[in-house]
């Protein structure tokens, strides 16, 4: 049996119930937000996207001399502007504990859309037997939705929570007449104005070894004096939040390859990668063996072959050309390929490939 028949059908036997024996108190509701991701923009509580942030959701059951025992309360969260995309927290912790308590028979959660591309709609029903919603408890808190908006740069919009139209209408707003409603509330989304922090030291390329670590020592530092902290955009390895140590081992596999690397400096107040002047874009070139014309991690007369094709076959060239060199005097021909046959069969000396990037 599907929670709408099941709430409709205990709505009846409810409803005849309470009109011989008592009657429910008002519901009224009140919607807030709290958390890490708000400022003050003068006098108005305004969202700040990138940091997560809670929606509450208070009610009040006054009046009346029964408990209320069948709730469905589908939310609808909209957005207007450039606001972006929403990262939703965990469904199953949005209804408070203290809500769900009251409704000890059946209780389900619904979600439409649900992908953070606004509009996402959430639904809590619940139906009581020997609990239910008691009147004059006070304003509690029923619900807390934490989520965060992406984005990044200057967002300018807002972000808003409605009594919500379900597509499925078995998810529609019903409670216990006498029936509440909820009003729309709407926040503004926007950066704080702060200065952002400055990456002080960017290069342009970052060259590696194949299984060895490797590390590079990112500065930054804040006009402001507010403490910094690093983060890894995208790329591989990892960094030190901290001290801006970034590191990573590679492997055979990453032999010879050249990875984009994007790192961002940030101060409590500004966490956005908006200006090249709080952000390093460089790549690591992973440099590995000498003479390893095919990137395989060993050294053979399979190289030697790629060296011959490569040169007068029209097959194809290593890239980046550097293992080629083997002789380290900059150019690739045939005394490369001479020089690679001496070490290989004739006990000559190791390749020594001075053009690696």
């Amino acid at each position: 049996m599907s929670s709408k028949v099941v709430v409709i059908i205990f709505s009846g036997l409810i409803f005849i119930c309470s009109s011989a024996f008592g009657q429910y108190g008002n519901l009224t509701f009140r919607s807030d937000v709290s958390g890490p991701g708000l400022w003050m923009d003068g006098s108005q509580l305004t969202i700040m996207p990138g940091i997560s942030f809670n929606i509450d959701i208070y009610c009040n059951h006054t009046g009346g001399t029964n408990n209320r025992l069948t709730w469905s309360s589908p939310f609808n969260f909209t957005k207007t502007g450039t606001v972006g995309d929403v990262v939703w927290g965990d469904t199953s912790l949005f209804p408070t504990t203290q809500l769900r308590s009251f409704f000890d028979m059946y209780q389900t959660t619904y979600a439409e859309s649900w992908n953070g591309n606004l509009p996402d709609l959430f639904n809590f029903t619940g139906v009581a037997n020997n609990v239910g919603y008691p009147n004059n408890l006070g304003e509690i808190k029923v619900f807390s939705f934490q989520l965060y908006i992406t984005g990044f740069c200057y967002e300018l919009g807002t972000f808003c929570i409605e009594q919500g139209d379900a597509i499925d209408n078995m998810y529609d707003w019903l409670f216990d007449d006498p029936m509440p409603t909820f009003s729309k509330k709407c926040w503004p989304v926007k950066v704080p104005p702060c200065d952002p922090p400055i990456m002080d030291n960017c290069p342009v390329q970052i060259t590696a070894g194949m299984g060895e670590p490797a590390t590079f020592q990112f500065q930054g530092h804040d006009p402001a004096g507010d403490p910094i902290k690093y983060r890894l955009l995208s790329g591989p390895g990892a960094i030190d939040s901290i001290s801006g140590l970034w590191s990573c081992t590679f492997t055979t596999s990453d032999s010879g390859q050249v990875f984009p690397l994007d790192i961002l400096v940030t101060d409590p107040c500004f966490t956005y990668p908006c200006l090249d002047q709080n952000r390093c874009q460089t790549q690591i070139a992973v440099r590995g063996l000498c003479g390893d014309i095919n990137f395989s991690g060993t050294v053979n007369i399979l190289d030697i072959t790629q060296m011959i094709n490569c040169l007068y076959k029209g097959g194809v060239c290593p890239n980046p050309m550097a293992p080629f060199d083997v002789d380290g005097n900059g150019l690739n021909n045939i005394s490369d390929i001479t020089y690679l046959i001496n070490f290989l069969y004739k006990g000559g000396p190791t390749p020594t490939c001075a053009q690696w990037p």
